[in-house]
Formats: structure tokens, sequence, C-alpha cells
């Protein structure tokens, strides 16, 4: 949703399209919280640490523990919009900008992109108090002067919204919103460019958006990347629960999952008494599915990660032997604490000893792009390009040998991904039959569920292939 704006930051002008003007869509605020100063400040203060390393974003959150419920969701509100939507509010801002945005002091590109994202992309937030907080900020963080450009630059932003439109048809002065409307701007100031417009209107990096339109066709390459936009819900995978009466569960289009509904704590509860239970998107959950009907008696899981797939093979194979290990030494912590009775957990050096030769299912769901999981890993939509995508299929082929080496004779290697690209899914997968093995089956699921459609809609991509020796 947009933000709601006082009537001179609203300027109305004709148009052909049903649509709402700004001004006449506002929503009556509930009572006013004092200020919200402390959550901008905690929220850009977080931005901050951010910039120097972009477009490699380290995991980070503001740091709220200071601040009641209220402003701490204001100031997660006001990072995670920077954060999905950091290109998009990089062209915007730009656009108002006598100098590039990167030449500018990190707290100086932390205002500005806070400041947007309050008035572009948040509901109920007056411009004032957008504006007004992030020049001060910058003053105080950056330099006096710095409060001049921020001032000037985010009164500019605010000068070219002027009206939301039922839906994004990627114009040149569009801006695609969460809701699944856009904001019409008074300027045309994304880029010409249908593939760079779309990078730019969806936050997502142009070769990223380039590739998809040059190896699928250019409507999947929009519809991915506005896929981005959507606030990813939390599902729940119920293919083995028993009773699935929970009022905070409701159906998703898939027949096995649900949409957990609640909060973060009631989440936690609901998990912790619920052991058939578990989160996984229903894409994910295909792999373990797609080959639930054998019957392995010892099963490796080589990349078990934070142990999803290792918890639905333990309860899809409850009489199976199963190995989980990873590379990361906090990750075998985790999955100790969290996998079920028939796992054991080991170092990945243990596995020669343990299972050369001898795996009747080998689950090989190897580090990807996560092109197909873009809503909900956001940092990996800024850091995806060629040198990346080469390093990974490099440490997939690895893996891939080493699949080979545990799987028994008549054995198969389960391979998955939550990517989109060729070269880390279908490229990999022939190189495999090229030394002797063959497609048992092969799933690719393309992300589903756009911004305004319900959560029930929604899906993640992914792709899985087994495999088994000819």
């Amino acid at each position: 949703m947009t933000s709601a704006m006082p009537r001179d930051y609203c300027a109305r002008v004709p148009s052909p399209h049903e649509s709402k003007p700004i001004e006449e869509a506002r929503t009556t605020p509930g009572p006013p919280h004092p200020a919200h100063d402390a959550a901008r400040d905690a929220a850009m203060r977080a931005i901050v640490e951010l910039v120097p390393h972009f477009p490699e974003l380290p995991p980070s959150r503001p740091q709220t523990d200071h601040l009641d419920a209220l402003d701490a969701a204001f100031a997660h509100a006001i990072y995670e919009s920077v954060l999905r939507r950091w290109l998009t509010l990089r062209c915007v801002v730009g656009s108002r900008l006598r100098q590039p945005f990167e030449s500018l002091d990190p707290p100086v590109q932390a205002a500005l992109l806070a400041g947007a994202a309050q008035m572009l992309l948040l509901d109920k937030v007056p411009v004032h108090a957008a504006v007004d907080t992030s020049v001060n900020w910058a003053k105080q963080n950056a330099n006096p002067k710095a409060g001049a450009l921020v001032n000037a630059v985010l009164r500019g932003v605010g000068r070219l919204m002027l009206e939301r439109v039922p839906e994004w048809s990627n114009r040149q002065d569009e801006i695609p919103l969460s809701s699944g409307e856009a904001l019409r701007l008074a300027e045309p100031i994304l880029p010409f460019d249908p593939a760079e417009r779309v990078a730019a209107a969806t936050s997502h990096r142009t070769a990223l958006v380039r590739r998809w339109a040059e190896r699928f066709e250019p409507r999947k390459a929009r519809l991915w990347a506005h896929h981005g936009l959507v606030a990813a819900p939390t599902l729940i995978n119920a293919r083995h629960a028993s009773d699935l009466d929970e009022p905070l569960l409701i159906r998703h289009e898939d027949p096995f999952h649900r949409v957990f509904t609640g909060t973060r704590a009631q989440l936690s509860e609901l998990l912790s008494r619920r052991q058939d239970l578990f989160v996984q998107d229903a894409a994910a959950a295909r792999a373990v599915d797609s080959v639930m009907k054998l019957s392995p008696r010892l099963i490796v899981d080589a990349c078990a990660g934070q142990g999803t797939k290792t918890r639905q093979l333990a309860l899809t194979f409850p009489n199976a032997r199963i190995l989980a290990t990873d590379v990361d030494e906090q990750r075998l912590i985790t999955l100790r604490a969290s996998v079920g009775k028939n796992v054991q957990v080991v170092r990945p050096e243990a596995l020669d000893g343990l299972c050369a030769g001898k795996a009747d299912l080998v689950l090989l769901d190897v580090p990807c792009s996560n092109s197909g999981v873009m809503a909900r890993r956001l940092e990996a939509r800024y850091r995806f390009d060629r040198a990346q995508l080469e390093r990974l299929t490099a440490i997939q082929r690895d893996i891939l040998a080493l699949g080979e080496r545990w799987c028994a004779p008549d054995g198969r290697i389960l391979y998955s991904t939550c990517s989109l690209e060729p070269e880390e899914n279908t490229d990999q997968v022939a190189t495999m039959c090229a030394y002797g093995w063959r497609i048992e089956t092969e799933c690719f699921c393309a992300p589903t569920g756009q911004p305004g459609e319900p959560p029930t809609r929604y899906r993640d991509g992914a792709f899985s292939a087994v495999l088994r020796r000819s």
C-alpha cells in the first residue's frame, strides 16, 4: 500500500484508468503514536550498516529491544521495505538527484531510502513525518548540510506521487505495490528498456530479469519478478498430520499444506505441541514427496541445512535410518536439537565410512542461487550474477560426485534446488545422465501467487529430479 499523504503533496491529473486519488484513498489512522522517531532511528541505523555492503547484504535486523511493540513493528516494516525494494527506491530517489546515489555518504543513503520507503510503500505514514525525521537524522548522523539535500530530494519524491491504480501495467510512470495496485507517478522515471524497467520496478538485478526473459519468456520474467514483491506467508506441511482442527490454519491450494495466520509466538506454541506439523513451502515439499513410494533402509541427507527436509524424510520413512549432515557447524548444532529419533546427525567427513556405496536414497538439497525463493530470500535478488552462478554450479557438481559415491548400486539420488535456472537444474541432471544415470522423475515448480492475491495461492519456485544408475 502507498502512504497516506497530506493534500499539499497530492497532485491530481486526469487518468483514463480507474484509479484512487491518494488523498481520497486515505484511511483514518488510529490514535497517533508519539513521533515514532525512535523506530525510524532504529531502522535507519540498521540500513546504514547495509549500505557499504550492497549488493552483498549481510544478515541483520534493527535493534528494537528498547522499543515498545508498536515502534518495533514500525522499525521492522521500514527496514524490510527498504530491503525488499532497494533498487526501486534507488531509482526513484536517483531521479531527484544531481549526482550518483552511490556517491552519497552512507547515512545520507540510509535516510533517503528509509524516507522514500515510508512515503511510497507504507500506508498511513504522514509524508511530513517521514521527511522531517529523515532530514533531522541525516543532519545528526552525516553533517548539517546533508539535511538540505535529503529535504529537497524527499520533497521531490513527494511531488512525484499522483494516485493509485488497480494494477501494475509495467509503464515507465508506475511503481508496483505489494497490494497488487500500482502507484502512478508524475513523470516516466523508470527505464525505457523492458527488462531494465521490470528490474527497477520490482527491485531485481537486470541481469536476472533479462535471463529469465531470454530462457523462458518476457511474460514469465515479469510474473516472477512481480511475485518477489509478495510478503511470503508461513506455510505448514500437514501431509503427516492426523488432525487439522487448528483455528490458526487455513486451507492452501495444495491439499497437504495450510497457511498459518497467527503470531510468531503462536507458531512456536503450535510447532512445539504438534510434531506432525512443520514449516515448509509447498514447492519445497515436492522433492521428498516424489520418492515417498520407495522403501529405503538407509538415507543420506547430505545438505541438511536447518533440517526441514530431514524432518520430512523422518516422517515419510519412519523405519529408515537417516544420516544427516551439513558443512556448517552451527547448522549441525541446530539439527541435533530438532531431528527425529530415526535421524543420526554426523559430520560430513564421517559419511564415507558410514555409507559409501550403501545408501538407498541420497538427498542432495544443494546450495543454489535461490532464484525461486526471492520473495523470502530478499538478499538473493541483489547478489545474483554470472560469477555466482558459475561458483554454485561447480559446488553442485562436486556434491553430486559425492552423492554417487554414497549411493548403493540400485539406490537413488534425489537432487533438489530452490532455483529456476537451467544451469542449476536440468543441465546438472543432463550431465549425470551423460555419466551413466537416468531420470526416473523430474519436477519443476514455477513460483505462484502475485501481489494482491490470497496467501492460499502462494508457492515458491523449486526443482527436483530422481536419478538412478542405468
